[in-house]
């Protein structure tokens, strides 16, 4: 953290505590010990610490619970310059332009848009296949690549990968799945794509995102 006045959120529990291990993980995206469908809540906190030129201090010990520290700089400091309060990259690649990104599950889409966002793209959400046919339409000539689960309710992945193969074939389509990369084997070999498999790091899905969109180029 740069030097400066802070607000100190502290948060403590009397829970189990965690390992070197674990802590090392916290930030992960899906990343849980408990049941599936948990995982979300640090990765979530992370970004808005980031975009506040936030810090946290972790303090935990098996068997002796948890706190957590959260530093916000104060708002009683000087305003920062418009230099200053550009957003930091964090060091992640740099695009531009409208990713659309479909999913059914709700966490993969805020862990997604999160992401992608934070790598410069405008990004549009949605968790139906009909949905985002409609939304190519409207904004084909906006969108630089689609992040695309393969199986959804109603209309699949794999049948909206054939309408926008049929009607944009060089539309960059990067495909997500929870299964094996084969479970792509039998689609349309042909035009721009990737895979990223679920669960999925911020590098992983940076660096298909990135590899697809530069054989474009």
């Amino acid at each position: 953290l740069a030097p400066g006045q802070y607000v100190c959120l502290e948060v403590s529990d009397s829970g189990e505590g965690m390992d070197d291990e674990t802590v090392g993980r916290i930030f992960d995206p899906f990343f849980t010990t408990k049941f599936t469908g948990r995982g979300l809540g640090l990765a979530a906190v992370q970004g808005i610490l980031r975009g506040h030129h936030a810090g946290m201090e972790i303090e935990t010990e098996l068997g002796a619970g948890t706190t957590l520290r959260v530093f916000f700089p104060s708002l009683g400091e000087q305003p920062p310059t418009e230099e200053e309060a550009e957003p930091e990259n964090l060091g992640l690649p740099q695009g531009s332009g409208l990713a659309l990104v479909v999913d059914d599950e709700p966490m993969v889409l805020h862990v997604a848009k999160q992401v992608l966002e934070m790598s410069g793209f405008e990004v549009e959400t949605c968790d139906r296949g009909a949905t985002a046919v409609e939304i190519i339409e409207a904004r084909s000539a906006e969108v630089q690549f689609i992040l695309l689960d393969l199986t959804m309710p109603g209309m699949s992945g794999a049948e909206v990968f054939a309408s926008v193969r049929e009607r944009h074939p060089n539309l960059p389509i990067i495909l997500m799945s929870g299964y094996a990369e084969t479970a792509i084997a039998e689609l349309d070999d042909s035009g721009p794509r990737g895979f990223v498999q679920k669960p999925f790091t911020v590098e992983r899905l940076l660096d298909t995102v990135f590899t697809v969109l530069r054989s474009q180029q």
